[in-house]
């Protein structure tokens, strides 16, 4: 880990100092040999620049004792506590512990390592019961010694802060133990710090939640680095540093979190929030100086952001997906009772919106208070977050990165809009809206009210990303509103409302299955409207006879009371040998009925009647064979209707 102080004195990062293995040349008895270890994989130890997560180096314990792999062997891939399996070559008929104690001195050679099996039983947990033993260790009497006092102060503060991040769900019982002398490590070897400190308080390997820190008058051949810890882990290295932020940063990293980290993407236009993928973005280590897993600081410990919270399993967050639309209240850092963030999924990670004001813990960065957004992304089981500069226009990257009140943004890759509605005068909430961004634009809107005119429903997020999708790629308006007036759905409804006009009621799902599949064969609406009114069911409805079933043609199809001389003239023709589909199509195509349906579109999704030149010809191209899902297709897919929708 880095420290600065309020002075902005940032130490350096690590450069990973590995034993040389240059010296005797093996003896004539070497041979390869592979000794079965745990795996320690220590963060803070080197920076990646990249996505992959904090762990800088990999360490193998064997019969309690540490060792380091060389550089051109690890890390290695695996996680904390996996059996590892370290090919040496070695003098035969050495014990394992001998063989990995004389690659220390140059006896023996490390060929490679590889993790092999899943995590041993016995892991630690994050909710629950922990102990932090502090090993201080010191090798020479002229070094400086932090008081046991201050160590066990800065101890009981971590315990304190881990306690208020979990709304008490973690708690650590905290123990110091007096400085011990030890021999000198020769300089900063963690391995050999941790053998000779864990020796000279005779305690074994910690296991689970137990945890040791070994502390230790500040090296400056350690390169700066101010802590170090393994990952999933239990070990803990502190080079001098008696801060909280620094003792609660590598806790931390035992619990299994990455760095809180800043990243900065570049476009054509400049600089942006994210690109996704982030290809051209770049990642800055510890670059989230407002957060406890970012760079050390004398100030105040910054809240845990809610992307790493969540991955401990700590707090409440509200998952959106595409289609989305929301009115979020969201609690401030450290708060444990109430909704903390958004989460918004993206290619390779997570999107997190949350609220830290400048109050309590995150005084220590006032600049950046209000509503932030982290990329949380994963490495093998490890999270890290990347704070986003949500005010990319201004000339320095994070002079404030937060996502101002009456702001939005559209998360990249997906359809989601952020806006800051609100943060409260006395930083108690902040009010985030959530809205799909394809419902927001032109294309959006028109699709939302073509469901809604077409289906009477709200669009589903599937269909959203279709249609808006093939308009913004080009497709002409015209073939989408074809697409969706002949889709089995609209044919559904058409069904549906045939039923409802002639029958007064729904269909049952077999007719409404079998009359959707004859119009995918080509049946037209009059044709189905046809067998419905020509159906035993309707002839009963009207009263079993010919008077009766020709008055209720005039009724429903054509709106109207029959004179006595019409009813005479149909019933007339159905005694001479008509049938009821000939007579029920004679009304079907009539002028009369069809003026009334199509002005009857015009009414319900133009506002307005038809003109009538337009009138005369759809009634002219419905009696010539064109389907209604046709005129309703033209009708929606028209620049009159797109100008209304949108």
């Amino acid at each position: 880990m880095r420290v600065r102080t309020t002075r902005r004195l940032a130490a350096p990062l690590l450069a990973v100092v590995l034993a040389v293995w240059a010296a005797p040349a093996m003896a004539d008895d070497s041979t390869e040999q592979v000794v079965l270890g745990t795996l320690q994989q220590v963060a803070d130890a080197a920076t990646s620049g990249d996505f992959d997560g904090p762990v800088g180096r990999s360490d193998v314990e064997v019969g309690g004792q540490l060792y380091s792999l060389p550089a051109d062997v690890g890390p290695i891939e695996g996680t904390t506590g996996q059996p590892v399996e370290v090919t040496v070559e070695a003098p035969f008929g050495l014990s394992d512990a001998d063989i990995m104690a004389a690659t220390t001195t140059g006896a023996a050679e490390v060929l490679g390592a590889e993790a092999v099996a899943a995590a041993v039983v016995g892991e630690s947990t994050v909710v629950g019961a922990h102990t932090l033993t502090v090993l201080p260790v010191y090798w020479d009497d002229a070094q400086a010694r932090t008081p046991v006092a201050n160590l066990a102060s800065v101890a009981a503060a971590t315990a304190s802060y881990w306690s208020a991040q979990s709304g008490g769900g973690i708690t650590i019982d905290t123990a110091v133990r007096p400085w011990v002398k030890i021999a000198d490590p020769g300089g900063c070897s963690t391995t050999t710090l941790w053998n000779r400190a864990l020796a000279a308080n005779n305690l074994t390997a910690p296991t689970g939640n137990q945890h040791v820190l070994v502390y230790f008058p500040n090296l400056a051949s350690c390169g700066g680095w101010a802590g170090l810890a393994t990952v999933h882990g239990s070990m803990i290295w502190v080079n001098g540093y008696a801060y909280l932020d620094v003792f609660a940063h590598e806790f931390g990293h035992n619990l299994g979190l990455g760095h809180a980290n800043t990243i900065v993407c570049s476009a054509a236009a400049g600089r942006v929030a994210l690109l996704v993928p982030w290809t051209a973005c770049s990642s800055t280590e510890y670059g989230d100086y407002a957060d406890v897993m970012g760079i050390a600081s004398t100030s105040p410990t910054g809240n845990l952001n809610t992307g790493l919270a969540d991955a401990l399993g700590l707090v409440q967050t509200v998952r959106v997906s595409a289609g989305t639309s929301a009115t979020v209240t969201l609690a401030p850092l450290g708060s444990q009772s109430a909704v903390r963030a958004l989460v918004i999924p993206v290619s390779g990670g997570n999107i997190y919106v949350d609220y830290r004001p400048a109050v309590g813990n995150d005084t220590r960065k006032a600049a950046w208070a209000g509503v932030q957004v982290h990329l949380v992304t994963m490495s093998a089981g490890t999270p890290t977050s990347f704070l986003l500069d949500e005010q990319p226009a201004s000339s320095t990257a994070f002079a404030n990165p937060s996502l101002a009140v009456g702001r939005s943004w559209q998360v990249p890759g997906t359809s989601v809009i952020i806006t800051v509605e609100s943060t409260a005068a006395d930083a108690s909430n902040a009010v985030v809206r959530v809205s799909s961004g394809l419902a927001a634009t032109t294309e959006g809107r028109y699709v939302t009210q073509v469901y809604h005119d077409l289906f009477g429903r709200a669009v589903d997020p599937s269909g959203l990303d279709t249609w808006v999708g093939r308009l913004i790629a080009g497709a002409p308006r015209s073939s989408v509103a074809d697409a969706i007036t002949s889709s089995d759905e609209y044919r559904g409804v058409l069904v549906a409302t045939t039923y409802g006009h002639y029958l007064g009621r729904t269909p049952e799902a077999g007719g409404l299955q079998y009359w959707v599949s004859r119009m995918q064969g080509g049946m037209t609406i009059d044709q189905l409207e046809g067998g419905i009114l020509t159906s035993d069911e309707a002839y009963a409805l009207a009263g079993g006879t010919a008077d009766g079933w020709v008055a209720s043609l005039y009724a429903q199809v054509l709106g109207r009371s029959a004179s006595t001389a019409e009813i005479s003239f149909w019933s007339h023709l159905l005694t001479d040998g008509g049938t009821r589909v000939q007579v029920a199509r004679g009304f079907l195509l009539s002028t009369e009925h069809l003026r009334t349906v199509v002005d009857g579109y015009y009414v319900d999704l133009l506002n307005r009647h038809s003109d009538p030149s337009g009138l005369a010809w759809w009634v002219t191209a419905l009696q010539s064979g064109v389907r209604l899902e046709t005129v309703v297709g033209r009708i929606v897919g028209s620049d009159e209707y797109y100008a209304l929708a949108s």
